[in-house]
């Protein structure tokens, strides 16, 4: 295992720190080092935590990172109740996917249903984006 192998494996391992801030900072880290190992990792980490500034973290990581399993769990992400933050991450996230028809039916979807205004505003400008609207 190589140098930065074995660091992306530390940042995953970090991804289940006692302390939010460590959680945090590791996604983040891991979103910079856009390796796709870490992918399930911070999908776990999406689904579980509690904390919204680790899941904004994760959400925005899988963005960065991308690939078929990111965007299935941020397209779920945008589907469950979230906070405000974590809501405007995924849909900033998934903006820079590569376009797909599920892509564009999730942003639909937030545009037409999401509670609050900024995260429907902000799926509709993103839907004209890709000429969607």
């Amino acid at each position: 295992m190589g140098v930065d192998a074995d660091y992306v494996e530390k940042l995953i391992r970090a991804l289940a720190h006692r302390r939010a801030l460590k959680r945090r900072e590791a996604a983040y880290l891991l979103g910079e080092k856009r390796d796709p190992r870490a992918v399930p990792a911070l999908v776990a980490v999406l689904e579980s935590a509690e904390d919204p500034f680790v899941k904004m973290e994760a959400v925005v990581a899988l963005g960065k990172i991308g690939g078929p399993q990111a965007v299935a769990a941020l397209l779920r992400c945008l589907e469950a109740p979230q906070s405000l933050p974590v809501r405007v991450a995924t849909v900033e996230a998934l903006a820079h996917q590569p376009i797909s028809e599920d892509i564009i039916a999730g942003l639909r979807r937030a545009a037409a249903r999401d509670p609050n205004e900024i995260v429907r505003r902000h799926a509709r400008q993103i839907l004209k984006e890709y000429g969607a609207l």
